[in-house]
């Protein structure tokens, strides 16, 4: 009878860690570092030193090996975004990975703590699914009684960090900080910038510099904005319960170790190759003028010129010097999620792109191809970064529920996306503010959140870039901010203001898109639901990422 360890691990307080900050290096650094912990850490830690086990990891990945057939100590069977799930031979190994591991994140990320679950299994008598699923639950368990992390105070006269409130053992850009501050942004900031130009190995390093601060995505624009994007996939806990129910006996345990290897790699793959043509798509929709590059709507009526310019430049604060940019960062991404930030006029086709192309991706089970929904924050460059990301990961859940299966009525199977244009930096739920922003006497201002793509319903991402279209480039629409502002405080009244703005401007119906009924023309309200709203809203702030092959 062989019996084996399953042992399960998660770096628990990631958010704080990352998103705690409105200051972009440390926010990148720490996500680089939190990728790390399992994407090299592990594999140095398994390898090196005392242990020197025999493993599957290469490169941050773990090879199709197996522990009772290839002579491995241990063996992953999945890694990555600060998760991983190891099948370990000797018992007495767990203590030492675990000792090793949380030695160094207190070294190095004193935020930051391992949970960690364990479960022995007979091999060849008990089923791997079973002890998965309980593993999951036990782990779960353990993350609810985890005592919270608290900086240390300082000892004496000192100075707080103002990034963890321990002692500040530097200035770093004139702000005082502690050392593992430092560390973290000296060592991870490359290693996250390598992480980046991996992605697009034909954008040379130099040619495009990455943004280092908020500020620069805006330029020299005051009130600029930035789009804090996060994505993720649907139903990914359910789509590996339904592949669990295929293995139920001990003799397939095999199997279901490397499916789910398998499953979790194409997951991981789905969002990074998606994340990947994102980039590619906005570097290609970048257009030039005598030496000047910029993104813009190109489709503008005759003889006239859009606005929203997103300029691909910055100039350096300590010299000076005018700097070509790429406004993007990625944040987090290596897992089935992703976070990124882009300028904000840049958002949402960003966000919609990386939806489409996540959706073609293949995923390692028998339901398709991956179904991802998004929330897009488009908020001020110096709004608090961490209630940015938390409204946004709220808009991505919101998301989800627009994607319901018509008939089985399940969240989560269809692309969606939501987004909030956080112009007037109120900070609260997203609940709070459409109840107190976009309820009005007829219903909801606002139609989102919005499936990609529908053949029938009006709410959908197909439906909203025609009606933006045509606010911002069609014949009666293009340069008449009065009109356009009017038509929103008109459809703020309802059916009759709208009416009274139709005759008004001799108009005789507003603009007409895909699945919009005539009646909805008329009152600009179906139901209880305003059609146009949304469009209006976003004439200021979406930029299309076009290509000339598209057309």
């Amino acid at each position: 009878m062989t019996t084996y360890t399953l042992m399960m691990l998660e770096i628990s307080g990631i958010q704080p860690f990352i998103f705690g900050s409105n200051n972009l290096r440390i926010n990148v650094s720490s996500s680089a570092l939190v990728a790390a912990v399992t994407d090299k850490w592990l594999e140095e830690i398994l390898g090196q030193g005392e242990l020197d086990l025999q493993h599957n990891i290469e490169k941050g990945r773990p090879l199709e090996l197996a522990i009772e057939a290839d002579g491995l100590d241990v063996e992953a069977i999945y890694i990555g975004g600060g998760n991983a799930f190891l099948l370990v031979r000797d018992t007495a190994d767990i203590g030492r990975i675990t000792e090793q591991l949380s030695t160094r994140l207190l070294i190095e990320a004193p935020e930051l703590r391992v949970v960690m679950a364990t479960e022995t299994i007979s091999w060849d008598q008990e089923i791997l699914t079973d002890k998965h699923q309980a593993l999951r639950g036990k782990l779960a368990t353990h993350k609810l009684h985890t005592a919270k992390n608290r900086p240390m105070a300082g000892l004496g006269v000192t100075s707080a960090c103002a990034y963890t409130g321990q002692p500040a053992a530097n200035l770093w850009y004139g702000t005082p900080v502690s050392h593992p501050i430092v560390t973290r942004v000296e060592k991870y900031l490359e290693y996250a910038d390598q992480q980046f130009y991996d992605l697009i190995p034909d954008l040379k390093q130099g040619e495009l510099e990455q943004v280092k601060d908020f500020e620069d995505f805006s330029g020299s624009d005051e009130s600029g904005y930035i789009a804090i994007v996060h994505a993720d996939g649907n139903r990914m806990g359910e789509r590996i319960k339904q592949l669990s129910k295929k293995y139920n006996s001990p003799q397939q345990n095999r199997a279901y170790a490397d499916k789910l290897r398998q499953f979790s790699e194409s997951a991981r793959e789905a969002a990074i190759n998606a994340l990947t043509a994102t980039v590619k798509r906005l570097l290609q929709s970048r257009q030039e003028d005598k030496g000047k590059y910029f993104w813009q709507r190109s489709n503008a009526p005759k003889g006239t010129d859009l606005p929203n310019v997103v300029q691909s430049k910055h100039r350096d604060k300590e010299t000076g010097e005018i700097i070509p940019v790429i406004p993007f960062r990625a944040i987090v991404f290596g897992g089935d999620d992703v976070t990124f930030v882009c300028h904000g006029r840049l958002g949402l086709a960003m966000a919609q792109h990386y939806l489409h192309v996540y959706g073609q991706q293949p995923i390692v089970d028998d339901e398709g191809s991956a179904v991802g929904r998004a929330g897009v924050a488009i908020v001020h460059t110096h709004f608090p970064f961490a209630v940015g990301y938390g409204l946004a990961d709220s808009l991505a859940t919101n998301a989800k529920e627009q994607g319901k299966d018509e008939k089985t009525k399940a969240d989560g199977m269809r692309a969606s996306i939501d987004w909030h244009f956080g112009v007037n930096g109120l900070i609260a739920g997203l609940d709070t503010i459409r109840s107190s922003s976009y309820t009005v006497a007829e219903g909801q201002l606002q139609a989102r959140p919005l499936r990609l793509q529908s053949t029938t319903d009006w709410r959908s991402w197909e439906t909203f870039e025609e009606l933006v279209t045509e606010f911002q480039t069609g014949e009666k629409w293009h340069g008449r901010r009065n009109k356009v502002k009017a038509l929103q405080t008109a459809l703020r009244g309802g059916f009759v203001h709208t009416q009274s703005f139709l005759t008004n401007y001799d108009l005789p119906d507003l603009p007409a898109a895909k699945n919009v009924q005539p009646g909805a023309r008329q009152t600009g309200w179906f139901g209880n639901t305003c059609v146009y709203f949304d469009a209006l809203e976003a004439a200021d702030f979406y930029i299309p990422l076009e290509v000339a092959d598209d057309n």
